[in-house]
């Protein structure tokens, strides 16, 4: 297949052009191979001309390589039409710039997510030249995201059909009843909540519309939206409702309830959406934040430090935190760019450069590494650590410092790049906290509940199902994570067999979507013990997401009461027919 390209119009520059520019522009070269993202000029019709380190490690090829390739030729062929639009319309003068998350084919053949900025260079004539790119390195965080989002499915599905909050209420807001989880999720006690009005309960925002909630059930019979509630706690819960009328057979109408808490769902989601947001915005009016800095006076002291005998530069900084701070205090900033000021919102150099006398927590926690791959020769070294801006909002950042070559004997000129990377690490504890709900949520249910893949193999297990294994052996070896269910089922023998048999029949049914529900009773009995079970299957997602639900609810106590009227009935039948 050809490469489709943009229509040039202009002759660009060559090689030897770019070239000869760079050698004259030493800040602008510094800045373009130093820096922590990927940098191109590319020309019009697609060809890369001039390209850094960092692009060649995210795509996985060298300099001399990607000058034979084309960014066509990399390109996901998904993301290639929306690209070549981008830019034929910059050739053309319709924009000025564009930005985009597309992805690239790393030379081993994975797919490498990049959020890829592009502006053109032209001439005085206003005629387009080459292109130039900024690419950053984005898979982590999107892989964290998708990784989030299938975890919240998971859990979400979970709550949805094993939770709930019931309740009645009558055409003033006074709760008529509740069930558990409605106590178990407010705190407070049953007989509280029965003397409570649910306007009461609500925060002052949901309260101003609590009266048009009741005058839609009202006429309409039905309402459904969100409520934010004060739990006994004082935390402020979200619960989505989907609430009905009743009023056939009563003196009174009252308002059935249904609701379920929707918190985390609301946090994680706002949380990604403004994410998004700001890291869109951030990368659509500015290049990367970078600093030029003087380490020559820390170099020399650390040299001083070598002369005097210090060999073991670590320890002798972890017992020495005034000379890290002094080597600290010695660093001088010569400049910064515009990104920079953004953002730590300083309107001008001179104001940034005046707030930076006090070192934030991540130079603090992170200078003794500086000092120490000075001390053993290294030209660079990375970070992740805290700071914060101007105006003390809290920031995580992502530092990278090169030595710039022809510098490497002093340290005079170094390049250093912070990039901000704090809604990556929330993101990241919204993923950590999502998966522990998930957990707790599943742990906290008495049946013994496992969920499997579509090939019938257990991915998940919860308390009850683990503890139920483990005091029933030889079930314990067999039906853990990675066990194939249905395998455990088909090969049943013995008392008990059949019914094993027809469970693994219902679970397959499930699977393929034949059912949505499969319910069956059977006998489990131990050794000391007669006992009966209830098994439900229910199913969600599709394809190679698709999950099922197995539990296994212990019912003998409504057997044997079923039992045992079956015998009253039987004896007083007797007693009819003696009589």
């Amino acid at each position: 297949m050809a490469v489709r390209k943009a229509k040039p119009p202009a002759v660009a520059p060559t090689q030897p052009d770019l070239e000869t520019h760079f050698q004259s522009n030493e800040i602008f070269k510094n800045a373009f191979e130093y820096s922590a993202i990927g940098m191109a000029l590319v020309s019009l019709e697609g060809k890369w001309l001039k390209v850094n380190k960092k692009i060649c490690e995210i795509v996985g090829y060298s300099e001399d390589e990607l000058m034979n390739l084309t960014f066509q030729d990399i390109t996901h062929p998904d993301d290639l039409d929306l690209d070549l639009s981008n830019v034929q319309q910059m050739i053309e003068g319709k924009i000025e710039n564009y930005n985009m998350e597309k992805r690239y084919f790393h030379k081993n053949g994975d797919s490498v997510w990049v959020l890829l900025s592009v502006s053109i260079a032209r001439d005085e004539n206003k005629k387009p030249l080459f292109f130039i790119s900024q690419i950053e390195d984005i898979n982590k965080q999107k892989l964290a995201r998708q990784a989030l989002e299938e975890s919240e499915f998971l859990y979400r599905d979970l709550v949805e059909n094993t939770q709930a909050l019931i309740c009645t209420h009558d055409m003033q807001g006074n709760l008529l009843s509740v069930n558990d989880a409605a106590v178990k999720l407010t705190g407070y006690p049953r007989e509280v909540l029965l003397k409570t009005n649910l306007r009461n309960a609500l925060t002052p925002e949901s309260k101003k519309n609590f009266d048009i909630y009741l005058e839609n059930i009202k006429k309409k019979g039905s309402a459904h939206g969100e409520m934010h509630v004060i739990i006994a706690n004082g935390e402020t819960r979200i619960w989505e409702y989907n609430n009905t009328l009743r009023s056939d057979g009563l003196k009174e109408p009252i308002v059935r309830g249904m609701a379920r808490d929707v918190t985390e769902q609301k946090q994680a989601s706002n949380a990604l959406q403004a994410s998004e947001n700001r890291y869109r915005s951030f990368f659509d009016n500015s290049p990367i934040p970078l600093w030029e800095e003087d380490l020559s006076e820390a170099k020399k002291k650390i040299d001083e430090l070598k002369l005097q005998g210090v060999t073991d530069f670590r320890t002798y900084f972890a017992s020495h935190p005034d000379v890290v701070a002094g080597l600290a205090s010695s660093i001088r900033i010569l400049d910064v760019n515009q990104a920079t000021l953004t953002m730590y919102g300083a309107k001008s150099k001179e104001e940034l450069f005046n707030d930076l006398e006090t070192r934030s927590e991540g130079e603090i926690e992170n200078n003794p590494e500086d000092f120490l791959a000075i001390a053993e020769g290294k030209l660079e070294n990375h970070w992740d650590g805290a700071d914060k801006t101007l105006s003390g909002e809290p920031l995580e950042i992502s530092l990278n410092w090169s030595v710039v070559p022809g510098h490497e004997h002093d340290y005079s000129k170094v390049i250093v790049t912070t990039l901000d990377i704090t809604e990556r690490k929330r993101s990241e504890q919204a993923l950590r906290e999502s998966e522990l709900f998930a957990n707790l949520t599943l742990d906290a249910l008495s049946a013994h509940i496992a969920v499997l893949d579509k090939n019938g193999i257990i991915i998940a297990v919860n308390q009850a199902w683990r503890k139920f294994a483990e005091s029933n052996p030889p079930i314990k070896a067999n039906i853990f994570e990675g066990a194939n269910y249905l395998a455990v089922c088909d090969s049943a023998k013995g008392v008990g067999s059949e019914g094993a048999k027809e469970m693994a029949a219902g679970i397959r049914a499930v699977i393929h979507g034949k059912e949505k529900e499969f319910l069956f009773e059977y006998p489990c009995h131990a050794p000391h013990e007669k006992r009966w079970f209830n098994l439900s299957v229910t199913g969600f997602g599709e394809g190679e997401n698709r999950r099922i639900v197995v539990a296994h609810e212990n019912i003998t106590e409504r057997i044997r009461a079923r039992q045992e009227l079956q015998k009253s009935e039987a004896r007083y039948k007797s007693i009819v027919e003696d009589t």
